[in-house]
């Protein structure tokens, strides 16, 4: 009760000023019980209330970052998938390219770039450029242009040249 109206004493006796809580004092021979600890330090902020401004910096930069990181990562993810749609679409261009020709040179040459293209993509997928699902979409489209290739050789009645095909 001394310490609560402290204030008040030292108006009426400016010797109350000298008062110190016995958690302040230097020499204190009796130990003090843990619950009047806890009413001296009442007023003391804990931890989390001292530090509130740099924890709160921290969530913000942690959110900061990982939105950064998602981004970066989604950015990552669309580049790699119009990598994909630029093969796929260069692969249906070559199959217009067969559907069209009368030429067996002008196959075997489209023949030779699919196998050019498949080098590619496996160098692509090597470096990460590519993603698995990539591979997925574009190998059903080079099969399928093969089998085109194969079938208007067929067509015109030519035999592939030995040195565009691999074995």
């Amino acid at each position: 009760m001394l310490f609560d109206f402290r204030l008040e004493l030292a108006a009426a006796a400016p010797q109350a000023t000298a008062l110190q809580s016995p958690v302040d004092a230097a020499t204190l021979s009796v130990p003090i019980h843990q619950g009047a600890q806890a009413y001296f330090e009442r007023d003391k902020p804990n931890f989390l209330q001292e530090n509130s401004d740099y924890i709160g910096l921290l969530i913000t930069f942690a959110t900061l970052g990982g939105s950064i990181f998602l981004a970066m990562r989604a950015r990552i993810v669309a580049l790699q998938k119009n990598r994909a749609d630029q093969y796929n679409q260069e692969i249906v261009s070559l199959m217009e390219q067969v559907r069209s020709t009368t030429e067996p040179q002008q196959v075997d040459a489209v023949e030779k770039r699919l196998f050019q293209m498949f080098e590619q993509v496996i160098q692509d997928i090597d470096q990460d450029n590519l993603t698995a699902d990539a591979l997925g979409s574009f190998t059903l489209s080079w099969n399928q242009a093969i089998e085109t290739v194969r079938h208007r050789r067929i067509i015109l009645g030519a035999k592939p040249e030995l040195n565009s095909v691999p074995a």
